[in-house]
């Protein structure tokens, strides 16, 4: 081999091989530091992320994830890459891909993975209800109004009455089981976005290198401790959507009429009236309302509907015992 040929090799071999210099190790590190103190100074405990007993890291939850994903400046675009929807026997489960977009390249700078199903503990079992001491149905209720239970006929029971401190009352509550969830069709929008939340949170961890500080997965916990962190992990994130939820709602409320929030504070006090009489004293304001131009036709339209419906909800429950 020639003397200018091995300089070939040589060059190529250089261009192959990541260099890394003071410099290019000094810039890493920078950017680890301004990352650290945003993860320090911008992110909320609780809402971005969850401390759950058990782990050693964090867990991203999706406002987090939709933060650092927005301070790389990034778009996500998902796409649903598997799915099985089988009602006959209640399993349903989603996979989605996400590819993280730079906004201004265009380019892609990270993908992220996401799956959930029906078979997941938190979606395949529920609790049962108490089951009343005399006739055994699942038809045990406290009382609304004084001390005490009620085995509601409505529901199948046989309708007998307990004290509050009843032994066996508080025996059926303390051996409610778990049991298989036979209405598992209801959640499977609940399932697909699940999928979807994990998909976003193991991609933006991807994208901020950052799996050194979050962790979006519980798996290597011992089986003793993995219910109770399961549990705690779904609440935490039924948190960060609450409050997702408040800041949607708030800003929306920002953007209302005075009309509408009329109808959005008279709407709310029908759902907690606890009579007819009640309701009806409501709708006489509203009427008057409608009368005085506060309120227009198609609004007050819109409130005879919820009427009807929270008149219904009152028809069907049990008078308060």
């Amino acid at each position: 081999m020639s003397e200018g040929q091995e300089l070939v090799i040589q060059r190529e071999e250089n261009r192959a091989r990541a260099l890394i210099t003071k410099e290019v190790l000094a810039a890493a590190a920078q950017q680890r530091k301004l990352l650290a103190e945003y993860v320090h100074s911008q992110m909320v405990k609780g809402t971005d992320y969850g401390e759950i007993p058990g782990t050693n890291k964090p867990t991203l939850l999706k406002p987090g994830a939709e933060k650092l994903t927005d301070l790389f400046r990034c778009t996500p675009k998902f796409k649903l890459v598997k799915e099985v929807e089988d009602y006959d026997r209640n399993l349903f489960a989603y996979t989605f891909r996400v590819q993280l977009y730079q906004r201004d390249a265009g380019a892609v700078l990270a993908e992220g993975y996401g799956s959930a199903n029906s078979r997941e503990g938190r979606y395949r079992w529920r609790n049962s209800n108490p089951k009343c001491p005399k006739c055994g149905k699942e038809s045990l209720f406290r009382s609304k109004n004084e001390p005490g239970f009620y085995c509601w006929a409505k529901k199948g029971g046989c309708g007998a009455k307990f004290k509050a401190d009843d032994a066996a009352v508080k025996a059926a509550f303390d051996g409610a089981e778990r049991v298989e969830n036979d209405d598992v069709a209801t959640l499977a929008n609940t399932i697909l976005k699940m999928a979807k939340k994990r998909a976003l949170v193991d991609g933006a961890i991807a994208l901020a290198r950052v799996s050194d500080l979050f962790t979006q997965d519980v798996e290597d916990l011992q089986e003793g401790q993995r219910a109770a962190v399961s549990d705690e992990h779904t609440r935490a994130e039924e948190a960060a959507e609450e409050e997702d939820a408040k800041k949607a709602a708030g800003a929306a409320l920002d953007n209302m009429t005075a009309s509408q929030k009329l109808c959005a504070e008279i709407a709310g006090r029908m759902a907690k009236a606890k009579d007819a009489g009640e309701l009806a004293a409501i709708q006489k304001g509203y009427a008057e309302k409608h009368f005085l131009r506060e309120i227009d036709g198609v609004q007050k339209k819109w409130l005879d509907g919820i009427m009807d419906k929270q008149l219904e909800r009152l028809g069907k429950e049990e008078p308060a015992k």
